[in-house]
């Protein structure tokens, strides 16, 4: 079985779609079946794996209403062994429809029960928000990485999202892993990261991105003007590299 990892801050602008995507590819690209779920209607990730914004196309919105199956949400992608279900602007009535629905914090782990044994890692890209899509998220999730920048407003809203993920494990059966549950990888590093390692050292990840590098600055914006995925670029770049010094 599968195992489900959702990418979740309510916070805005910490690195959750860069990191879902480039998880979920990097997963992929070490042979690795895995299918990234985008369940933000700014369809980010969609978008970041090269698939234009179609509304007529089966996505996330349709698996939680019912209206659709996850192997008719299933798209391919660029890398092999990576599938997406795409996200569509529409998914925003979701927290409507759904506020009478029956099992309404159950339908994204009910839709991805029927394929979960297909992929070894089901990577959910959540919304900034503390909605329905994200409480579908949190239930279906086996584990709960928690990108974060090492700001006073992005520590604040940590403590928010911990009640949501306690309630979604206690009262919806959550079934969390303890020993890799609600980990904290800092997607900026600044003088404050301390607070981060050091109000959580067991739960927070060694690595940090550091955003602030030039290569890295330069790779994104190449990456931005070629719509790839930042490890294809660097793949293909290290292999026109090694073709030269041939």
């Amino acid at each position: 079985m599968g195992r489900v990892i959702a990418v979740a801050n309510q916070k805005g602008g910490v690195g959750k779609t860069t990191t879902a995507i480039n998880l979920a590819s990097s997963f992929a690209a070490a042979e690795v079946n895995t299918l990234l779920v985008d369940c933000d209607p700014q369809s980010n990730a969609t978008s970041g794996l090269g698939l234009v914004k179609d509304p007529g196309r089966i996505n996330t919105y349709h698996l939680l209403m019912g209206a659709a199956s996850l192997e008719q949400a299933v798209q391919p992608t660029e890398i092999e062994q990576l599938w997406i279900v795409p996200a569509h602007k529409n998914m925003i009535g979701a927290n409507l429809e759904l506020v009478d629905a029956e099992r309404r914090e159950f339908r994204l782990r009910d839709a991805l029960a029927a394929l979960r044994d297909r992929y070894q890692f089901i990577v959910l890209d959540c919304p900034p928000a503390l909605d329905l899509l994200t409480l579908n998220a949190l239930v279906a999730a086996d584990t709960v990485l928690i990108p974060m920048q090492a700001e006073y407003f992005a520590l604040e809203g940590i403590s928010e999202l911990m009640d949501t993920a306690r309630l979604s494990r206690g009262t919806y059966g959550w079934r969390r892993r303890p020993a890799t549950a609600d980990r904290r990888c800092c997607t900026i590093l600044g003088r404050r990261a301390r607070r981060v390692t050091s109000g959580w050292p067991r739960r927070s990840l060694r690595t940090i991105c550091r955003c602030r590098s030039k290569p890295r600055q330069r790779r994104r914006r190449w990456t931005r003007r070629l719509d790839k995925l930042i490890c294809v670029y660097i793949f293909k770049l290290t292999y026109i590299n090694v073709n030269k010094v041939k």
